[in-house]
Order: structure tokens, then C-alpha cells, then sequence
């Protein structure tokens, strides 16, 4: 049975609950006991240790927090710790997790049974607290950053996003951030399926990205989800980059339809009602926002903007972009 009082938190209540800038890392020691020696690399005003004895803890520890790093310290019975890594890989909520081992004396076939068995990094030797803490910072910036892109398009996701917006207005910097969606998507997914729905939104992820970064290297291009995607620009070439983005969507996009369906010029499928419904072939809307300096403070400014801007675009028949060139409201 497990003992709750011998779990290890370095804090508790809202800090420990995703404070920016706190990584949190499940430690399983299997060899010798490296807790101390962790924290102390780590810094405890950097990150929250949750000591973990056994696989249904960690699991249950992961559901509750946003998990970094699972850190493994391998004694001389390597096969504990192989073991665990197995189970990791087999549960899709640990998946997601860097994981790193740490042991003193490694051979060779032991290290490629490691790696073999999920291990993302392998420490060993003599711990160096400021190299050991430079690495497992890069591990878990890392795994922060992957999680932060869209699977489906391997675009950086709302986070990052967010991010690199606030970072320009910050900056003070003169920028359009554009928020393109598809009209009558829903339409196609549900009449095609979803599979070929994906093909729908990795081929505008790569029109969207393309385009954007032909005409600037100042770009920046992100997936909120689904067909929703957002690219930031210099304002001096927005036209250039909408118009492209919509000629090479609208030249593209009825080939994905059977040639009767691009004969007549859309689908009939059900509605949300269950009613039967004609579709056009799908558009693209792009709701486009200049920020200029000292306009807008964060991103949560621009928001009720972008989206009033998205509901007026999509009102306008075929592809469009609409650029609000109004100060913020």
C-alpha cells in the first residue's frame, strides 16, 4: 500500500498547479537516492518534485500535473528501470513525457537497452550539478515546446502563439495578425470523412505556411485547431500575402472534390438537423488586425476584435480577407 507521507512536493496549493517558469518532474529512484541532489541542481524556486513509488502513482500524478520530465535513477538491476519505461511507453498520458535515466557505470548493450526501451536521454558518470541542470532545462523546454504544436499540422499551437504575439507587442513592433478559417468545412468532413478532412487542413497549414514565408522572413504562422489558423506578418505586405494565400487556396481546393461535385459546384449533405443541404466548395476567410505601437498591451486585447472581424468576414460570399484598420475597441 502507498504512503501519502512519503511523497515529495517541493510546494503545494497554486504555485505547484502550473506556475509559469516551474517544471515539474516525477522522480523514480530505482538506484541510489538522487532527490537532494536533484533538487539542489534544479533550484527549488525552478521546480516541483513529485517522488513517485510505483506505476499507478505515477499515473495518477501525471493526470493531476502537467508533467516535464520523468527522471529514472538506475541501480545495479537495470531491468526495474527498463521495465518502467516500458510500462510509460504502453499508457497514452505518459507518452508525452521526456524521460531521462540517470546511472553511474553504463555499457554499451545497456545503454542501447535504455534507448531501446523509451529512454529519451541517458546521464552518467560524475553529476555535474551546472551541466546536469543546463540539460535537463533544454529537455523540459523542449518537451514544452513540442507539446505546443499542432499534431495534425506541426504548426505551433495557441500557446506559442500567444506568445509570440505578446512578444511583438512588447516590442512595440508594427504587425498584422491574420486568423484564417475554412467556410463550408464542416460540410466536407462530414461528407467525406474525417481522414480526408485532415488532408483538407494539412493542405491549407502548408498554403498558409508556404505563402507566408515567400513573401517574409518577419512571419510567423500558428494552428489554434481544427481549420483555424492565425499568421502574423509585417502590416507592408499583408495584401500580398492574403491575396496569394487565397488565389493558391481557390485554384487548389475543388480538386479535392470529385470532378461531378466540381461540376455542379458543391455537395448536398445533412445539416446540424439532420436536414439535406447544398454546400458551395469550400473558401477561405481571413480576418486581418493591425496592430501598431502602443495600441494593444496583450494579446487578450485583440481577441474580441479578431473575432468580430472572423463572423463579418465569413458573411461575404467565396474567399475573402477584411482588414480592420480601425483603432481597438
Amino acid at each position: 500500500m502507498f504512503d501519502p507521507s512519503l511523497t515529495s512536493t517541493l510546494v503545494s496549493g497554486p504555485v505547484a498547479e502550473g506556475a509559469a517558469g516551474l517544471f515539474h518532474c516525477a522522480l523514480v529512484e530505482q538506484g541510489e537516492q538522487i532527490k537532494s541532489t536533484l533538487l539542489r541542481t534544479l533550484g527549488p524556486e525552478r521546480a516541483v518534485i513529485h517522488r513517485v513509488f510505483d506505476e499507478a502513482q505515477l499515473l495518477t500524478t501525471a493526470r493531476r500535473a502537467v508533467l516535464d520530465l520523468l527522471f529514472l535513477s538506475a541501480g545495479n538491476e537495470l531491468g526495474d528501470v527498463l521495465a518502467w519505461l516500458s510500462h510509460v511507453r504502453r499508457q497514452a498520458v505518459l507518452t508525452v513525457i521526456s524521460t531521462a535515466v540517470y546511472r553511474r557505470e553504463w555499457k554499451k548493450g545497456e545503454l542501447l537497452a535504455a534507448y531501446a526501451a523509451g529512454a529519451d536521454w541517458v546521464f552518467g558518470g560524475g553529476w555535474d550539478d551546472e551541466l546536469i541542470a543546463a540539460q535537463l532545462a533544454a529537455i523540459m523546454e523542449r518537451s514544452r515546446r513540442d507539446l505546443g504544436v499542432n499534431p495534425t499540422s506541426r504548426l505551433p499551437g495557441p500557446g506559442l502563439l500567444e506568445a509570440e504575439i505578446n512578444r511583438r507587442i512588447g516590442r512595440q513592433e508594427s504587425f498584422a495578425v491574420c486568423y484564417a478559417d475554412l467556410d463550408n468545412f464542416k460540410a466536407y468532413n462530414d461528407y467525406h470523412g474525417y481522414g480526408f478532412g485532415d488532408k483538407i487542413v494539412r493542405l491549407t497549414a502548408q498554403i498558409i505556411r508556404d505563402v507566408t514565408y515567400d513573401v517574409t522572413a518577419d512571419g510567423f504562422v500558428g494552428h489554434i485547431g481544427g481549420d483555424d489558423f492565425v499568421f502574423i506578418v509585417p502590416q507592408d505586405v499583408v495584401d500580398k500575402v492574403c491575396q496569394n494565400i487565397i488565389a493558391t487556396f481557390d485554384r487548389v481546393i475543388p480538386y479535392r472534390y470529385s470532378e461531378a461535385d466540381r461540376q455542379r459546384g458543391h455537395i448536398i449533405t445533412e445539416n446540424r438537423k439532420g436536414q439535406r443541404e447544398t454546400y458551395p466548395i469550400m473558401s477561405i476567410s481571413i480576418a486581418v488586425l493591425i496592430n501598431r505601437p502602443h495600441m494593444f498591451t496583450h494579446v487578450g486585447e485583440m481577441s474580441k476584435m479578431l473575432a468580430d472581424l472572423k463572423h463579418y468576414t465569413k458573411t461575404l460570399e467565396g474567399s475573402n480577407y477584411f482588414i480592420e484598420r480601425r483603432t481597438k475597441y
